[in-house]
């Protein structure tokens, strides 16, 4: 691949408008986290393309991560959205180095008050 950074940004663009995010979390490229992080203005995006980059990755608890803060902080993210988010981080964090129980908990009782609600 070349090195120049517009060209990967227009290849990255056209992946997220098409709706490939597995396929462009995957790409092994330097130019893709950056592109990610400062790219992507709709905060809600920018977490699920950073939870599928970092699962890619094996970096579990930073994917786990990217999910409770797209349940907890994203604009724009219903309620269903909201609980399953918080399911898929509870899922991760037994995989995660340095695992935290309590961390866990507090997401399982946001959930169960999250499902009580719908």
């Amino acid at each position: 691949m070349t090195s120049n950074q517009d060209y990967h940004y227009h290849i990255y663009e056209w992946l997220t408008n098409n709706e490939h995010n597995h396929i462009l979390t995957c790409l092994q490229a330097p130019t893709l986290f950056d592109f990610i992080n400062t790219r992507t203005l709709d905060p809600r995006q920018r977490l699920i393309l950073l939870e599928l980059y970092y699962a890619h990755r094996n970096e579990i608890a930073k994917s786990a991560d990217a999910v409770y803060q797209l349940a907890t902080e994203a604009d724009q993210v219903g309620l269903l959205q909201r609980v399953q988010a918080l399911k898929k981080a509870c899922e991760y964090l037994p995989q995660a180095a340095g695992f935290s129980q309590e961390k866990c908990q507090a997401i399982s009782t946001q959930i169960q008050s999250g499902t009580s609600a719908i």
